[in-house]
């Protein structure tokens, strides 16, 4: 099952969390510059104003928030689970 015996990434920078993960390791830099150009871009398209800050919150929750519409909601977890396949990490 290539079960992880340490709790440590494999980046050797942090532990291995999920913020970590989606935001921060320097292994999936590229993966995730990806995936914040096209949150930014469904941001930008549904004409919304003002910035959006990609948090593990936005990409995890049912509805991110209160600005965050059903669709652009859909199309925001479709980028994630684009970036976890282009990432190669197991979960």
């Amino acid at each position: 099952m290539k079960l992880e015996t340490t709790a440590t990434c494999d980046c050797n920078l942090a532990r291995e969390t999920v913020e970590h993960y989606l935001l921060e390791c320097p292994i999936h830099q590229n993966s995730r510059d990806d995936l914040d150009r096209r949150v930014q871009e469904i941001w930008n398209n549904s004409y919304a104003h003002g910035n959006l800050s990609i948090t593990k919150e936005l990409l995890l929750s049912a509805t991110g928030t209160a600005k965050i519409s059903r669709e652009m909601n859909i199309l925001i977890k479709r980028a994630l689970f684009e970036f976890i396949e282009s990432s190669g990490k197991l979960l």
